[in-house]
């Protein structure tokens, strides 16, 4: 496909740029390459002085782009085909209508109703358009509207991070690449971190912040994990679809939304939100990116697509941009050439079986073949007896972008060959590593949980004599995250005060252990009746605490303690020490301190 080069000036935007080279708007077969995000192409179809209809990979987006412009209507799940028709005779002159792939039939029907030829009488723009190949696998739909996308007379791709597909049609209807070429300095400083603890250097780097964060991660897996090990993501907010939202851990507890409205300290955002979405913010917030190879292999992120559109999505810039990364060396992926090669051999052979299935003459033969054929690993790369091009490009993009995350030094040097940032590298090397997070959450009998916290309490030791304050308190922390229930504190007692060789003596038996710790007087008990001494000097009777205020302060006095902190460690825990008035003003939910409660 042959190159076009437009150069672009330093706070021009894209309809300002084509002006400037002779063109009124987004010229028809490109697939256009902004380079940078935020240049305002979307902008400059939405205002340009012709029918259009834009194509959005994500809701979201659509609704930001509504409230920004009366004139153009959004066609997405909930809006029927009656309100399209409706449009489009209030505006003839310069419809503008913004669809999701999945109601893009909508349009049509509208169309087709109102006896227009949309094919030829309007623009047709698929915006972001690296998504219908990156998101294909498990959104089929997103390439429900390509077959008439060639049927339109006009008609452009557009993204700052486009995914050329092998879809020979593009070459057939005379399409060329349009790259916008930046006559000045853009690159973004980025953080990259490798590890193998994520959540330990998350928590590092948002000790650092004094901003706003903004977490990206393509796995609500990963979002999950961080929230179920760490009080201190209480208090934050999660933006998703709604049916991830369904499906999140503890939900009925947390902030969680499926478009942007007001951000809390600490936001993750899934992929929905990479691209394509205006998150406007008086401040400049600190952005983090997670790739969390353990947890969710499909956390990667790529640096090449989704890094950029994720630097790009804050308006008014950002402070920072951090990707914290793990590593797996034995990851099962191949390189961009293996996934090719493969695919060749695939297809090759798929069709040698289907020239056999039709020459055979034995039923038993021809039976063979046929069920070698339904179940071959080449099945999902044809449809309808014909090669699904999409789905073959999205295949050969993952095994790429899953093969920078088996080294740290693959996964540097594609970020310094995207040239849109300025890449400092580190690597933070942890005691417990996302492994012994993950064996944690996976121990399916107490017994197995206690084998394997056992052994991280040993792994802790060398924090625990360290002579440094600073690594006691790491050691602190460390257990206040490993400890979530009472058991787990009791089994610690024990290994304090019996040692590893006692608990594996009497091979983890909870109850030998419990009855010892009995006779030993145990040491949470200690500890809860000091913790009951400091919240009754913390809290003043007749002052007034809100629940926010009131779970982040028990908290804090619980992982400094080394205390489990269970569900039942929450706001709602004062009532242990205190008689305590609910109140809720203005929507924010408080206790007032009424006396101490007796023992």
């Amino acid at each position: 496909m042959r190159e076009l080069i437009m150069d672009i000036r330093k706070d021009e935007y894209l309809g300002d740029a084509l002006l400037r080279h002779g063109k009124t708007g987004i010229p028809s077969h490109v697939i256009l390459n902004k380079t940078l995000p935020g240049l305002g192409a979307t902008y400059c179809e939405i205002e340009a002085d012709r029918p259009s209809i834009i194509i959005e990979p994500n809701v979201p987006v659509i609704i930001n782009k509504e409230k920004k412009h009366a004139h153009l209507m959004g066609v997405y799940k909930g809006v029927t085909t009656d309100q399209v028709i409706n449009y489009l005779r209030k505006h003839k002159k310069r419809p503008k209508l913004m669809t999701t792939p999945e109601s893009f039939y909508k349009v049509k029907q509208a169309m087709e109703e109102e006896g227009i030829d949309m094919h030829k009488d309007f623009f047709l723009l698929f915006d972001e358009c690296e998504k219908i190949v990156q998101d294909i696998d498990y959104r089929e739909s997103l390439e429900l509207p390509l077959n008439d996308f060639f049927l339109f007379r006009s008609k452009a791709f557009v993204s700052a991070t486009p995914i050329l597909p092998y879809d020979p049609r593009f070459k057939e209807a005379g399409f060329a690449t349009l790259r916008i070429k930046p006559n000045f300095t853009y690159r973004k400083p980025l953080l990259l971190v490798t590890t193998n603890n994520v959540l330990e250097t998350l928590y590092e780097v948002i000790g650092e912040s004094k901003r706003k964060v903004c977490i990206f991660t393509n796995s609500v897996d990963t979002i999950d994990s961080v929230y179920k090990d760490s009080k201190h993501f209480k208090q934050s907010a999660t933006f998703c679809s709604d049916n991830a939202i369904e499906k999140l851990y503890d939900r009925r507890y947390r902030k969680a939304s499926s478009s942007i409205d007001k951000l809390d300290k600490v936001n993750f955002f899934t992929g929905r939100f990479f691209s394509a979405v205006d998150i406007d913010l008086t401040s400049k917030p600190d952005v983090i990116l997670i790739s969390d190879l353990h947890g969710a292999e499909q956390s990667v992120i790529d640096p090449a697509t989704e890094a950029i559109q994720i630097a790009g999505r804050f308006r008014n810039g950002i402070r920072s941009l951090t990707h914290i990364a793990s590593i797996r060396p034995d990851l099962d992926c191949k390189t961009e050439t293996e996934a090719k090669v493969w695919l060749m051999g695939a297809a090759s052979t798929h069709k040698e079986w289907n020239k056999l299935c039709i020459k055979a003459s034995n039923p038993g033969v021809r039976d063979m073949y046929l069920s070698a054929i339904e179940t071959s690993a080449f099945g999902p790369y044809i449809k309808n007896g014909e090669l699904n091009y999409l789905m073959i490009s999205n295949y050969i993009d993952q095994e790429r972008v899953k093969s920078l995350y088996r080294s740290a030094t693959d996964l540097r040097e594609a970020y310094k060959q995207v040239h849109y940032f300025d890449v400092t590298h580190e690597d933070r090397q942890h005691l417990l590593s996302d492994e012994d997070r993950l064996a944690r959450h996976r121990a399916t009998t107490r017994k197995g949980r206690r084998k394997i916290l056992l052994i991280q309490f040993e792994r802790l030791e060398a924090l625990r004599f360290s002579p440094h304050q600073k690594d006691k308190d790491r050691y602190q922390t460390y257990i206040g995250r490993l400890l979530t229930n009472e058991k787990d504190a009791l089994l610690y007692d024990c290994y304090l005060r019996k040692g590893s060789e006692y608990i594996r003596e009497v091979d983890f038996n909870e109850k030998v252990i419990t009855k010892q710790m009995q006779l030993l007087g145990s040491g949470t008990l200690k500890k809860e009746q000091y913790i009951r001494a400091k919240v009754l000097t913390r809290f003043k009777e007749g002052e007034t605490y809100t629940r926010s205020d009131v779970s982040t302060i028990l908290g804090a006095l619980y992982r400094k303690e080394g205390l489990p902190m269970s569900k039942r460690i929450n706001a709602t825990s004062i009532k242990k020490w205190f008689k305590v008035e609910e109140i809720n003003t203005n929507s924010i939910r408080s206790f007032k301190i009424i006396e101490k409660t007796k023992i």
